[in-house]
């Protein structure tokens, strides 16, 4: 059964409002999260963590919820000054960052070094690719005059083969950048 959203006669469904509604619903609900996590969480390292993430997420999307969407969802006038609470998002990256640094919220050295194997991967078909497209090139004394999109599309279906190859990594560096290195000590409050 279809669902039908009523409305008041004579007026139509704004899409926009109705989307922001459900943006400004979905960052309190995550702050609410966030918070009833906290306070249910022993562990001290995780409490921390947990309050920059609850702090941040409220302190960046209130504002923004309070003060632009909530007159926006209402038909109130948005004045100038109520789109400079847009600003206060920034908050939430943030307040995740320093989470992720400051209290180890992510394994942030297998993810950067897991990355850096990939972009080397890459970088190695691409200069494979190129490099026998040129000595192609010099050996038959013709131009190369194909289509970019086509050139990208060839490097990105060769890395995706490379990639797809059971038991190898995507670089030979792989193995060496993906080990785990030794976990350090929680940093001290």
């Amino acid at each position: 059964m279809p669902v039908v959203l009523s409305q008041p006669p004579g007026r139509e469904w704004n899409w926009n409002q109705l989307e922001l509604g459900f943006l400004g619903f979905y960052f309190l609900a995550a702050g609410l999260i966030f918070n009833l996590s906290y306070r249910r969480s022993r562990s001290g390292v995780l409490r921390q963590q947990l309050k920059w993430l609850t702090g941040g997420t409220l302190a960046g999307s209130l504002p923004f919820t309070l003060l632009y969407i909530v007159p926006y969802i209402f038909d109130a006038a948005t004045l100038p000054w109520m789109q400079f609470s847009a600003l206060s998002l920034v908050l939430i990256p943030l307040c995740f960052g320093y989470a992720i640094i400051r209290y180890r919220l992510m394994d942030v050295d297998i993810i950067f070094k897991r990355g850096l194997a990939y972009t080397a991967a890459t970088a190695a078909v691409a200069a494979v690719y190129f490099g026998l497209v040129a000595l192609i090139a010099q050996i038959f004394h013709e131009q190369t005059t194909g289509s970019v999109g086509g050139m990208i599309a060839i490097v990105v279906a060769a890395f995706l083969f490379i990639s797809a190859v059971p038991g190898r990594h995507p670089s030979a560096a792989g193995p060496i950048l993906l080990s785990r290195s030794p976990r350090l000590p929680p940093h001290p409050d």
